[in-house]
């Protein structure tokens, strides 16, 4: 199925949709100086400007990960938000793969690809949603610590997402073609919507074992 960007555009003119644990006062807040230690500023990074808006996928970079929907997405949202940017953060065999789908879509400057040893929460913290592709896994760990966070999760339709996941009430379940996902990502991206009490994230020391969940390492 194909979803064109002026398709997702016409679906959601003036939406109003805000899930239960979201409030639309304020947009989030990444001024505050992260912890020096073990943890990085994403957009000082990368290079990209304050007002840039951050996905993120977290976990193994497998052809089951479905990983090249997730940049195809950013292609479709790219004709609608003109600062959208995707942070592959992970590692495994598709990591060359995807970045020459990348090169390919030329979505080079908006796809960006990190190491995982870093501070999870410090990293979702800096996110506008998780983003999860994989629609052939069990309970995603990236997904329940984005959840505990309170960042809003668009995920694709699997038995493990859904376990995690009440569709509108603490994420999105859409898919599992690309635009299915899109059209979330669109509709949370056109609200400023944040958890009214999201805080900035505390300094976490990354494990063996909390590492090994989301990698299977």
């Amino acid at each position: 199925m194909y979803v064109s960007s002026k398709y997702l555009q016409s679906q959601f003119p003036n939406s109003q949709l805000a899930l239960p644990w979201l409030n639309n006062s304020r947009e989030p807040s990444h001024q505050a100086e992260l912890p020096k230690k073990g943890s990085i500023d994403l957009k000082e990074h990368f290079g990209l400007s304050p007002s840039s808006k951050v996905l993120m996928c977290l976990g193994r970079n497998d052809s089951f990960c479905r990983l090249k929907e997730a940049i195809w997405i950013i292609g479709i949202l790219e004709h609608l938000h003109s600062d959208v940017h995707l942070v592959i953060c992970g590692v495994g065999p598709q990591t060359d793969r995807l970045r020459m789908v990348a090169d390919q879509m030329v979505l080079r400057p908006r796809i960006h690809f990190l190491s995982p040893w870093l501070p999870i929460n410090d990293l979702l913290a800096q996110t506008q949603c998780l983003l999860v592709t994989a629609d052939h896994s069990g309970q995603d760990w990236s997904i329940q610590k984005a959840i505990e966070q309170r960042v809003p999760v668009v995920a694709s339709r699997s038995d493990g997402n859904m376990e995690c996941i009440n569709h509108q009430v603490n994420g999105f379940i859409g898919g599992p073609d690309a635009g299915g996902l899109a059209k979330h990502i669109h509709q949370l991206l056109i609200e400023p919507m944040v958890y009214p009490n999201r805080q900035p994230a505390r300094l976490e020391t990354p494990t063996i074992e909390s590492w090994e969940s989301v990698f299977n390492l």
